[in-house]
Protein backbone atom coordinates (compact mmCIF):
# COMPACT_ATOMS: atom_id res chain seq x y z
CA UNK A 1 0.00 0.00 0.00
CA UNK A 2 1.11 3.17 -1.22
CA UNK A 3 0.46 6.86 0.43
CA UNK A 4 1.01 9.70 -1.51
CA UNK A 5 1.02 13.02 -0.29
CA UNK A 6 -0.91 14.38 -3.02
CA UNK A 7 -4.05 11.55 -2.16
CA UNK A 8 -3.85 12.55 1.37
CA UNK A 9 -4.36 16.38 0.59
CA UNK A 10 -6.80 15.32 -1.87
CA UNK A 11 -8.64 12.83 0.68
CA UNK A 12 -8.41 16.02 3.18
CA UNK A 13 -10.28 18.15 0.61
CA UNK A 14 -7.61 20.58 1.02
CA UNK A 15 -7.82 21.44 -2.80
CA UNK A 16 -4.46 22.23 -4.88
CA UNK A 17 -1.23 22.31 -3.01
CA UNK A 18 1.79 23.30 -4.36
CA UNK A 19 5.25 22.00 -4.88
CA UNK A 20 6.37 24.18 -1.85
CA UNK A 21 3.70 22.51 0.33
CA UNK A 22 5.29 18.84 -0.52
CA UNK A 23 8.75 20.02 -0.34
CA UNK A 24 8.07 21.52 2.86
CA UNK A 25 5.41 18.98 4.60
CA UNK A 26 7.93 15.90 3.63
CA UNK A 27 11.10 17.71 4.93
CA UNK A 28 9.39 18.42 8.42
CA UNK A 29 7.91 15.05 8.54
CA UNK A 30 11.54 13.46 7.77
CA UNK A 31 13.17 16.30 10.21
CA UNK A 32 10.80 15.82 12.79
CA UNK A 33 11.16 11.89 12.78
CA UNK A 34 15.24 12.24 12.90
CA UNK A 35 15.23 14.66 15.73
CA UNK A 36 12.99 12.35 17.84
CA UNK A 37 15.17 9.58 17.03
CA UNK A 38 18.08 11.15 18.31
CA UNK A 39 16.33 12.16 21.38
CA UNK A 40 14.94 8.42 22.10
CA UNK A 41 17.83 6.61 20.44
CA UNK A 42 21.16 8.87 20.76
CA UNK A 43 24.03 7.56 19.47
CA UNK A 44 26.64 6.12 21.69
CA UNK A 45 29.87 6.41 19.12
CA UNK A 46 31.29 7.84 16.16
CA UNK A 47 29.76 6.22 13.25
CA UNK A 48 29.48 7.01 9.07
CA UNK A 49 25.67 5.82 9.38
CA UNK A 50 24.18 8.11 12.42
CA UNK A 51 24.56 11.03 13.73
CA UNK A 52 26.02 14.54 13.08
CA UNK A 53 28.55 14.10 10.16
CA UNK A 54 30.41 17.68 10.84
CA UNK A 55 34.26 17.34 11.61
CA UNK A 56 34.01 18.92 15.02
CA UNK A 57 31.82 16.49 16.25
CA UNK A 58 33.63 13.91 14.77
CA UNK A 59 36.63 14.42 16.54
CA UNK A 60 35.81 11.86 19.56
CA UNK A 61 33.49 9.99 21.07
CA UNK A 62 32.52 12.76 23.66
CA UNK A 63 32.04 15.49 21.23
CA UNK A 64 30.02 13.28 18.71
CA UNK A 65 27.76 12.41 21.56
CA UNK A 66 27.19 16.01 22.65
CA UNK A 67 26.64 17.02 19.19
CA UNK A 68 24.16 14.43 18.58
CA UNK A 69 22.46 15.76 21.93
CA UNK A 70 22.39 19.21 21.06
CA UNK A 71 21.08 18.86 17.67
CA UNK A 72 18.10 16.91 18.62
CA UNK A 73 15.88 19.73 19.70
CA UNK A 74 16.43 21.93 17.14
CA UNK A 75 16.06 19.66 14.59
CA UNK A 76 12.58 18.92 15.98
CA UNK A 77 11.61 22.96 15.79
CA UNK A 78 12.45 23.24 12.50
CA UNK A 79 10.58 20.01 11.67
CA UNK A 80 7.56 21.50 13.54
CA UNK A 81 8.37 25.01 11.34
CA UNK A 82 8.49 23.58 8.20
CA UNK A 83 5.23 21.25 8.78
CA UNK A 84 3.27 24.47 9.71
CA UNK A 85 5.50 26.20 6.54
CA UNK A 86 3.61 24.10 4.29
CA UNK A 87 0.12 24.80 5.18
CA UNK A 88 1.12 28.38 4.45
CA UNK A 89 0.04 28.59 0.71
CA UNK A 90 -3.82 27.98 1.93
CA UNK A 91 -4.22 30.66 4.31
CA UNK A 92 -1.78 33.58 1.83
CA UNK A 93 -3.98 33.03 -1.70
CA UNK A 94 -0.91 33.70 -3.67
CA UNK A 95 0.16 30.63 -5.51
CA UNK A 96 3.01 32.52 -7.24
CA UNK A 97 4.57 33.09 -4.12
CA UNK A 98 4.71 29.63 -3.22
CA UNK A 99 6.68 27.04 -5.69
CA UNK A 100 9.57 24.63 -5.10
CA UNK A 101 12.33 27.57 -4.90
CA UNK A 102 11.20 29.16 -1.60
CA UNK A 103 11.27 25.98 -0.12
CA UNK A 104 14.42 24.60 -1.56
CA UNK A 105 15.89 28.26 -0.32
CA UNK A 106 14.15 27.50 3.35
CA UNK A 107 15.50 23.65 3.39
CA UNK A 108 19.64 24.69 2.55
CA UNK A 109 19.20 27.33 4.66
CA UNK A 110 17.87 24.69 7.62
CA UNK A 111 20.74 22.85 7.12
CA UNK A 112 22.79 25.64 7.25
CA UNK A 113 21.71 26.79 10.39
CA UNK A 114 21.51 23.29 12.14
CA UNK A 115 25.43 23.00 11.43
CA UNK A 116 26.25 26.20 12.60
CA UNK A 117 24.33 25.77 15.95
CA UNK A 118 26.05 22.72 16.26
CA UNK A 119 29.68 23.92 15.46
CA UNK A 120 28.85 27.27 17.76
CA UNK A 121 27.57 24.87 20.74
CA UNK A 122 31.04 22.31 20.18
CA UNK A 123 33.38 25.36 19.85
CA UNK A 124 31.81 26.95 23.33
CA UNK A 125 32.62 23.30 25.01
CA UNK A 126 35.30 21.48 23.73
CA UNK A 127 38.64 22.87 22.50
CA UNK A 128 40.29 22.28 18.59
CA UNK A 129 41.42 18.64 19.88
CA UNK A 130 38.06 17.79 21.00
CA UNK A 131 39.21 18.36 24.58
CA UNK A 132 36.34 19.65 27.31
CA UNK A 133 37.95 23.60 27.90
CA UNK A 134 38.16 24.17 31.63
Amino acid sequence: MTIHLKSIFEFMDIGSASDFTYLTLFYGLIMTIVGVCYTIYPPTKISWNYGVKIKAAMRNDDTFREAASFIATPTILIGICFIIFSFLPFVINNTEAFQWRPGMMFLFISILLLFNLTQDHLNKFFDEDGNLKN
